[in-house]
């Protein structure tokens, strides 16, 4: 007689006779051996008792031992696998993300986490911080029915990113004018540096160059570049430094005929930045010249070529 069923259903060997509860089955239907499926599919332990203290009419009461013997089935927690999707290699760029793709075969969710590397990690997001090589393990801890699965971890690389340089056009530019500032930027947000290809003109600071003289300029920018980012640089900007304005006037003076011409003087206009530009005066007249009004001639003089 089967008694205690608990948990699930019984059934002969053929799998389609049930037993329930109180039923009667033979030896040789016993000595074959039975089937229990369990009521749900959560793991653990469930028991069936069989005793022979009572058999089926006519022989109920026939006298035999009356001891109950107790089965226990133990269901055991299924091993589970981790399908994670290869990860593609990446180009770094700020801001940008990667979607992760793992499943369990056990149909629960599977979770991330960023072993190493130059990235962060919510979810199944993976924004990348920089350049390098970043590591990403998928787990699935199991639960009452499966056991906990082997970790799978998937590496990609994270290639330097590719930035651009803008230079700004710069007008043209009168010598004298005091240093001014050119607007040059970079894609990756990184600074930018001038040089000056040819032409009267320095770079001071990052992004201000002085004037050193008249005539057309080259100016280049340029990123190095970093540990995330390709150097990069922007095509050369020309601009014209036009020659200042200079003004030479001769001061007026007289004599008598027959005397030598007075000290000639003159005041220049315009000089910019100190430079040594000085001016020598001559005049036609002579002492024994005629009385009349001559012309007092500046001669310019210019050492360092600024003219």
């Amino acid at each position: 007689r089967i008694t205690g069923i608990t948990h699930g259903r019984l059934f002969l060997n053929n799998g389609r006779t049930a037993i329930h509860n109180g039923n009667f089955i033979t030896a040789s239907e016993a000595a074959a051996g039975l089937r229990f499926t369990p009521d749900s599919i959560l793991a653990g332990s469930f028991q069936v008792q069989a005793s022979l203290n009572d058999l089926a009419p006519p022989d109920a009461g026939s006298g035999l031992g009356g001891e109950v013997a107790t089965v226990t089935i133990q269901v055991e927690k299924a091993d589970q696998s981790i399908l994670f999707e290869p990860i593609p290699s990446q180009v770094f760029k700020v801001g940008g993300t990667v979607n992760l793709t793992a499943s369990a075969s056990s149909q629960l969710p599977v979770t991330f986490a960023k072993i190493s590397g130059p990235a962060n990690l919510a979810g199944n997001v993976v924004t990348l911080t920089g350049a390098g090589s970043v590591v990403i393990e998928a787990a699935q801890s199991g639960d009452a029915n499966y056991q906990a699965a082997p970790p799978i971890s998937q590496f990609f690389t994270v290639a330097k990113g590719q930035q651009t340089v803008a230079l700004a056009g710069i007008p043209a530019q009168t010598y004298g004018d005091p240093p001014f500032t050119v607007q040059a930027t970079a894609s990756s947000g990184l600074p930018v540096q001038l040089a000056i290809g040819f032409g009267p003109a320095f770079v001071t600071t990052a992004n201000t160059i002085a004037l050193t003289g008249a005539g057309l300029v080259g100016v280049t920018a340029f990123q190095e570049g970093n540990g995330n980012y390709h150097p990069a640089s922007a095509p050369n900007r020309f601009f014209d430094v036009i020659k200042a304005p200079l003004t030479v006037t001769a001061d007026s003076t007289s004599r008598r005929f027959g005397e030598p011409n007075p000290p000639l003087t003159g005041v220049i206009s315009g000089i910019k930045n100190n430079d040594r530009i000085t001016a020598s005066y001559s005049s036609a007249a002579q002492p024994l010249s005629p009385p009349g009004t001559y012309e007092i001639v500046p001669t310019l003089l210019d050492p360092d070529g600024r003219l």
